[in-house]
């Protein structure tokens, strides 16, 4: 009996193998969902409550044949989702910016620059795919989870949450819009929604490959348009090799018989976008308005804030509040430090904090702080190249001098600029660095150029009082 069992075992490895060598697919990337405090229920309300104020400030296309047109295309991608009954809607903003956002619970919004850039309906599929796929797992209410834990661990013993989202929402001091915790998502949730999004697109039948067209035709964009492409990767933080971990996804899944690249409807659409006025280009990086209405200035008295980990603790204005992302990112601002700048959220002023992991290359692996500074300060600009690094010059050595002297071991580092389309407005980053264990902890402090003097008596003070675990 034990011999007749193994034979069956070696007949079932071999036909597996068989199977697998010769369609070329092998099992998909199971993504599993983060844990979440809120019910399915509870992201369609935060996602209708969030779609209500953002149609307040979105000016919609509102053309039926458009409209139509995107609803059935998401729809159609929705339904071969674990979630066909949420109540998914599909709507065109008129911006000529490439973006597009997805809320709990179903409201996804399309630029009509997006299907402007767009090749092909496959192309336009695989960014629906991937907002519809940050939906299905829950990205936005994960994200509020993880903000909610760092804030009021206590409260949410045993899993539960008193009073609600509403209550969460009210306890964090966050707004739906202005905010990035359902508009911005880490890497991570990133490279997510591109595997389970190229997963969805082979089950509504779509080339996969086209998912890797789109990127493709983003990367294209500079040449000819760079501002279109801005909001895009500001809102969606590039993961490393994206595409080839696509590819790599694509060569894990079955391909569709008569895979979809494009269709006619698509084509119509595109020459009805031709025939209708120019969309709205982007307002200004930072209004007048914005510039001129300033936060309150930072509470003398401190809280304290202590990592969920156990990394580390850090003071701050007790006037700030906190603003968890997914991963080690934490965000600490004063109310109005965080604005809409070209449509998406950005910080102006207030802290960040994190942990970079330094490169280590040939026979040694020893790094100076110095040297993983560096690193750091060239990732930091990868997504910011309007900041440049502060020479030497007499203003420089008295504004920075001052706060030297009380960080120690700190390595330390100021970047100036205007923003990518607004270069009358300027912004200065103070970025301090400090070992922590193998990695490096940062803390980038950013306000507008003008103020840097005012506020760094509680830079200063966040600097001294910051203590690590390692």
């Amino acid at each position: 009996m034990r011999h007749a069992l193994n034979l069956r075992q070696r007949l079932l490895v071999l036909s597996m193998t068989v199977l697998l060598l010769t369609t070329g697919a092998y099992p998909q990337t199971q993504v599993k969902p983060g844990w979440n405090l809120f019910s399915i229920q509870q992201d369609v309300e935060m996602g209708r409550e969030a779609s209500q104020e953002i149609e307040k400030q979105l000016p919609l296309l509102n053309d039926r044949v458009v409209d139509r047109y995107i609803g059935d295309l998401g729809l159609k991608l929705a339904k071969e989702t674990g979630m066909p009954d949420l109540p998914w809607q599909f709507k065109v903003v008129n911006s000529s910016e490439v973006n597009a956002f997805a809320l709990p619970g179903g409201y996804i919004y399309v630029n009509r620059g997006l299907i402007e850039a767009a090749r092909t309906e496959g192309e336009l599929a695989g960014v629906l795919g991937h907002e519809i796929s940050h939906v299905t797992l829950r990205h936005g209410t994960n994200q509020l989870t993880k903000a909610y834990l760092a804030q009021a661990p206590l409260a949410i013993l045993g899993g539960t949450l008193g009073g609600g989202w509403q209550a969460a929402i009210a306890r964090l001091g966050l707004g739906f819009v202005v905010n990035s915790v359902f508009l911005k998502f880490s890497r991570t949730a990133e490279t997510q929604a591109d595997i389970v999004g190229t997963q969805l697109l082979v089950r509504a039948g779509y080339d996969p490959n086209q998912m890797v067209k789109m990127f493709e035709t983003l990367r294209e964009l500079p040449g000819r348009d760079p501002s279109k492409l801005e909001q895009f990767f500001s809102s969606h933080p590039s993961p490393e090799n994206r595409i080839e971990r696509i590819d790599e996804e694509i060569a894990k899944l079955p391909p569709p018989r008569h895979p979809i690249i494009s269709t006619r409807r698509f084509d119509g659409i595109r020459a009805r976008l031709k025939e209708m006025p120019p969309a709205p280009k982007a307002r200004p990086e930072v209004s007048e308005t914005d510039k001129s209405r300033r936060p309150e200035p930072p509470a003398r008295e401190s809280r304290l804030y202590r990592d969920s980990r156990g990394w580390y603790e850090l003071p701050y204005p007790a006037n700030w509040q906190i603003h968890q992302s997914e991963g080690s990112s934490v965000t600490l601002a004063p109310e109005g430090g965080i604005r809409e700048v070209g449509g998406q959220a950005q910080l102006v002023y207030g802290t960040i904090v994190d942990v970079f992991e330094p490169t280590r290359s040939g026979r040694t692996t020893s790094v100076s702080l110095e040297e993983a500074t560096d690193q750091l300060i060239t990732s930091l600009r990868r997504t910011n190249p309007y900041l440049e690094p502060v020479g030497d010059s007499p203003r420089n050595r008295r504004s920075d001098q001052r706060s030297r002297r009380s960080r120690g071991s700190d390595e330390v580092r100021v970047l100036l600029g205007g923003t990518p389309r607004g270069q009358d407005y300027v912004e200065r980053v103070l970025v301090v660095t400090r070992w922590f264990g193998d990695r490096v902890f940062y803390m980038a402090f950013v306000v507008p150029e003008n103020e840097f003097n005012s506020y760094l008596p509680r830079f200063d003070d966040m600097i001294r009082g910051l203590r690590l675990s390692g």
